[in-house]
């Protein structure tokens, strides 16, 4: 049977096989002692044995010629179970051996005692005995010696295990000091700074680069603390990231200032190990390192980069903002501005001023104009808007330039910044630092229309803490753009309602001229017609009377007509004697002579005719004469009883031409009287002139045109009754006439743009061309034009005003037009699609700013020809409303068809524009999209 091994039998093995010593050769250290054993015993066997788990190993043997048995039939394996010396004095007489086959056949044992060798941790590798083939005993002292045996072959075991650890040690000692200066002369050889250090900071080794670094010798190094490199503040840090390295975790890294041999501060990142030994106990730490102070001011470098960025990005937006609102008036604009630029740049003040020449304003115009440096010592400056902590800086408030540090702006025309004015001793003595102490400025100035306006200017009694940036310099003169785009819009709009102003004075003076002129024409009644004029002359001038005088021979009159506002007096029917009213100027009226007195008080005039004045409350008088066959037959009279009044050129022109008209009048009346013949014509164009009367004070157009309809006839039937003057101001009157009637028509055709409009509907735009090539047929066939028109879309229209649109277009090509070459006009089209832009040849292409193609299908229509082109410097100008690029004895037209093709485009959610080369030809492209986005109105 297999006996169970003992306790602890695989601990047991382990320590055998850890001997290294079974299945071996022969040892004459172990054979002497069996040999000591057999003679010691006096039996003829003896054997040193060494059980595994299956085996009978003989490491030694006398009188015994097997190597190994098994471990099921062996003696030992009893022997290693007692851990004590185990006889067997005659295996026959023992039934636990008795049928054992090495008792019952070779090599017939009846005798065994065997000492177990027991190793120092109490494990039995196996067994030292005796053995005999006749049963025996063996006395105390032999059994005594078997065990000191025993122990010595375990000594042996002992004694051959460490020379053989020993052997193997200096083996690999070797490769151990050859590994370790490999290992070494990496280590030197590493740009990293390598060291190694003990839990109390000692250093216990330094890399040579290490030593560089900190500039000293590796003996210096050694044994100094890591700490003396490390600033105190960041001390308590370090040792809190070593103190957190444990077995577990042993590796860590961070990040912290260094002070090196100069004094500098720089900054490493060290990658630490805790190296512990086999108890857990921390043995030292082992740490490699690197400079990282370039790694990080380039790091901080890209933070400032991309805040800076951040903030530009948001700068831009806000800019957008301001360019893309439409701002109602400068109060709201420039509040904005400066809100927006004070938040910007992180000042506290910000001003929008504007600059004027005390003394003369086109000086400095002029200066300018000739590239002469201007003076800033005869300017004011005027704040328009401000926003600032300082209480006193108020919109309104002026200084003088010089006192400003915008002097400098004015002066250079550039962007001035003073981060720090303190640190300049030019300026320290400033009257702004002196009074104000504003330490940062940065100012740029406003430009409208290439002339400088003012200024835009932040500041702040805070020193800036680091110079202005390029990018802030950008912000603040894209800032000023805005602000002068707005002014100039807004002086260009002034400009239009001056003209506006002016075309509707020139209408009202062309009606009160033509009613004036249709009563005296209709009615030969000269009380009529002299009552009718002063009552129509007084609501134009709005004048607090207006008079006819009619003079007698000695100088005195007579009122015959007035027109006048309460509360001053009547003086029709009075006769008025004028004491200062000699000969002399009878023949200066008689001359011609208007007089224009503003203020009677300050007028240098003979008091006795300021005397005569004031009897009927005049404060201001504007005299024309009239004439009556070239004679001085009397005078027309406006009165300014209320106060002082200005005349102007136009208000005199008016009553000059008036009195001519009255002139006309007493003429004819005269005539009548002679000429009956007359008579019955002109009572026929009463009744006509009554019906022109009638209809002139409903409609417009009818009253022009019957103007000319009826200055046609008095050319035609009285060319030889007029004086040459007179057939002068007929065609005068003729030519403004026409020119209204076309200026009306066309005003008419742009307020019906959005005034008389249709719903979109889908429109065809090759059967509108065909319409419109129909309506221009003469035109086409006078100039020999060849038209050429390629495919066309259908686009969700109005489909009257894409008629006026295509037709005006198609006209512009045809009208202008080069007299030696024959005229060749284009239409063709191309499909764009959501977020594409047309794609045009002409690098100085501009767009008329509008949203049609930013998300929706469009299509662009071009029409191109051959003619006489223009310099697309021009090109901001064609589309506005009175525009002409040519005089009108050149090509007639009034300056409004490209206006109104304009408003057409933008009502329908586009955009036009055109390309042009002086001399030849230019190219219209009109961008709509194809379908009106849902909710858009035809309103």
């Amino acid at each position: 049977m297999k006996l169970a091994g003992p306790n602890s039998e695989t601990a047991r093995l382990e320590a055998l096989r850890q001997y290294k010593i079974l299945d071996t050769a022969p040892e004459e250290v172990f054979d002497e002692l069996t040999d000591l054993a057999a003679k010691v015993c006096q039996t003829p066997i003896a054997l040193i044995t060494l059980i595994d788990d299956n085996h009978h190993w003989l490491k030694s043997q006398v009188g015994f010629t097997v190597r190994e048995t098994s471990r099921e039939i062996s003696f030992c394996s009893h022997t290693i179970l007692k851990n004590e010396l185990f006889v067997i004095p005659d295996t026959l007489a023992d039934e636990r051996f008795a049928t054992n086959p090495l008792v019952t056949s070779e090599p017939h044992l009846r005798f065994y005692a065997g000492a177990p060798l027991i190793t120092p941790q109490g494990y039995p590798l196996g067994v030292i005995c005796v053995m005999d083939y006749v049963p025996r005993k063996l006395s105390a002292i032999q059994l005594e010696v078997l065990q000191a045996l025993s122990r010595q072959v375990i000594t042996q075991l002992k004694l051959q295990q460490n020379w053989i650890d020993i052997t193997k040690q200096k083996e690999a000692e070797e490769p151990l000091q050859e590994s370790e200066s490999r290992y070494r002369a990496i280590v030197e050889d590493q740009t990293e700074l390598i060291c190694r250090f003990s839990p109390d900071g000692k250093l216990t080794f330094v890399n040579h680069n290490y030593c560089c670094y900190f500039g000293k010798s590796y003996e210096e190094l050694i044994g100094e603390e890591i700490y003396h490199i490390i600033p105190n503040e960041e001390r308590e840090r370090v040792e809190k990231h070593l103190a957190s390295l444990s077995w577990e975790y042993p590796v860590g890294t961070i990040e912290h200032y260094v002070i090196i041999p100069n004094g500098q501060f720089r900054i490493q990142q060290w990658s630490d190990r805790a190296i512990f030994d086999e108890q857990g106990k921390l043995v030292e730490f082992q740490s490699v390192g690197r400079d990282i102070t370039a790694q990080k001011q380039a790091e901080e470098v890209l933070r400032q980069q991309s805040r800076t960025l951040e903030r530009f990005s948001t700068n831009l937006k806000h800019l957008h903002r301001i360019n893309t609102t439409d701002y109602q008036d400068f109060d709201t604009l420039f509040n904005d501005c400066l809100d927006i630029g004070c938040e910007i740049f992180g000042l506290s003040t910000g001003i929008i001023s504007q600059i004027i020449d005390r003394e003369a304003e086109g000086r400095r115009q002029e200066a300018e104009g000739k590239g002469q440096e201007v003076l800033t010592h005869n300017y004011s400056y005027i704040i328009r808007s401000v926003q600032s902590e300082l209480e006193f800086l108020l919109p309104g408030l002026e200084f003088d330039l010089k006192d400003t540090y915008c002097a400098a702006v004015v002066q250079t025309k550039k962007t001035i910044t003073y981060p720090h004015v303190g640190k300049i001793a030019a300026m320290t003595a400033h009257p702004v630092y002196q009074n104000l102490k504003l330490e940062s400025y940065i100012g740029t100035p406003i430009f409208v229309q290439g002339k400088v306006y003012g200024t835009l200017n932040f500041s702040s009694t805070q020193v800036k803490s680091s110079n202005f940036e390029p990018h802030e310099q950008e912000i603040i003169e894209l800032m000023a753009q805005s602000i002068g785009r707005f002014i100039a819009a807004h002086q260009t709009e002034m400009e239009r309602q001056r003209v506006e102003d002016e075309l509707r004075r020139q209408h009202r003076r062309s009606q009160l001229f033509a009613e004036v002129t249709l009563n005296i024409r209709q009615s030969l009644q000269l009380e009529e017609i002299l009552h009718t004029t002063v009552t129509e002359v007084q609501k134009f001038l709005q004048a607090d009377r207006v008079v006819v005088f009619q003079l007698g021979f000695d100088g005195s009159g007579t009122v015959l007509k007035e027109a006048v506002v309460p509360p001053f007096p009547v003086i029709q029917g009075q006769d008025i004697i004028d004491p200062c009213f000699e000969q002399e100027y009878l023949e200066q009226y008689y001359q011609g002579r208007v007089g224009a007195i503003a203020d009677i008080e300050k007028a240098n005039v003979e008091p006795c005719y300021v005397n005569m004045l004031q009897q009927f409350s005049v404060r201001a008088n504007l005299v024309v004469p009239i004439l009556q066959k070239q004679e001085l037959w009397g005078l027309l009279i406006a009165h300014q009883c209320s106060g002082p009044r200005q005349w102007t050129n136009f208000e005199t022109e008016l009553l000059r031409q008036i009195a001519d008209q009255i002139g006309i009048a007493l003429a004819q009346a005269q005539l009548l009287e002679r000429e009956t013949r007359q008579r019955q014509e002109l009572a026929r164009s009463n009744v006509e002139l009554q019906q022109f009367a009638y209809i002139a004070s409903h409609d417009l157009q009818e009253p022009l045109r019957k103007i000319q309809a009826f200055g046609d006839r008095l050319k035609v039937k009285f060319d030889d009754t007029l004086t040459d003057q007179g057939r002068d101001y007929l065609e005068r009157m003729q030519n403004a006439a026409r020119r209204m009637q076309i200026l009306i028509d066309d005003l008419l055709s742009l307020s019906r743009v959005t005034t008389k409009t249709q719903p979109f509907i889908p429109v065809n735009l090759s059967l509108v061309v065909q319409n419109v090539l129909s309506d221009l047929e003469i035109s086409i066939q006078e100039t020999g034009a060849q038209v050429e028109v390629g495919d066309l879309p259908t686009v969700e229209a109005d489909p009257v005003q894409m008629r006026q649109l295509l037709q005006n277009l198609i006209g512009n090509a045809l009208k202008f037009h080069k007299a030696e070459e024959q005229p060749v006009v284009k239409i063709y089209s191309q499909l764009l699609m959501s977020l594409e832009s047309p794609v045009l040849s002409s690098d100085h292409q501009k767009q008329v700013p509008t949203d049609a193609t930013n998300n929706r299908d469009s299509c662009q229509i071009l029409v191109k020809d051959n003619g006489i082109g223009f310099e697309e410097k021009y090109l901001d100008r064609i589309f506005n409303a009175f525009q002409r690029l040519h005089g009108r004895s050149e090509y007639p037209g009034t300056g409004i068809g490209l206006a109104i093709c304009r408003k057409i485009v933008e009502r329908h959610g586009g955009s036009i524009t055109a390309t042009s080369v002086l001399g030849q030809g230019a190219t219209f492209m009109i961008t709509l999209p194809l379908k009106q986005a849902q909710g858009d109105s035809a309103e």
